[in-house]
């Protein structure tokens, strides 16, 4: 970029307050209480232990993060929508996740099939080019995810205030 310096301060202004407008939007959206974050983090050490293959992981890992959030869903009584980027090689197993939920409910009978169908109003998978606000949000949190995993599952000493409130899943169980 070439900036002429006649125009050079006016420009850092703008970009200073398009940054600020951005990051004060960004940080209202992610500590908005009506927004919950679930991530699944795959110990793979321990899925190795249980011979788990890369289907396997992906599968149960969809799974649990779906049971997750429609558990969360009923715990406060709302409707939601799953939006995940799509990814060809994954897309498949959240699918079959979802049809799994919607034919039989989750795996704890806390949520059953038809509560599932209400509760979950759909299923989208988005691609990357379109950049939706919520692939951007998600895409810049989970190196968080990835901060709380290591401080908790691996005793890091880490700290963060909105990684000590993210919800996190680890998979499998210790």
């Amino acid at each position: 970029m070439i900036i002429p310096e006649s125009i050079k301060n006016r420009v850092d202004a703008k970009m200073r307050a398009l940054k600020m407008k951005f990051w004060s939007s960004f940080i209202s959206i992610v500590n908005n209480p009506n927004i919950s974050f679930i991530f699944v983090i795959t110990n793979k050490q321990n899925a190795k232990k249980f011979s788990w293959q890369p289907k396997t992981i992906l599968k149960r890992s969809y799974l649990k993060a779906l049971e997750h959030f429609v558990l969360q869903l009923k715990k406060l009584n709302r409707k939601g929508k799953i939006l995940v980027e799509s990814d060809a090689s994954q897309d498949l197993y959240l699918i079959q996740a979802h049809s799994r939920l919607q034919a039989i409910g989750t795996s704890n009978r806390k949520v059953l099939a038809g509560e599932y169908r209400s509760m979950v109003t759909s299923l989208s998978l988005v691609n990357k080019a379109n950049f939706d606000i919520d692939v951007q949000i998600a895409d810049a949190l989970a190196p968080i995810a990835g901060v709380r995993y290591a401080k908790d599952f691996l005793k890091k000493k880490i700290f963060s205030d909105k990684v000590a409130l993210m919800k996190t899943l680890y998979w499998p169980p210790r």
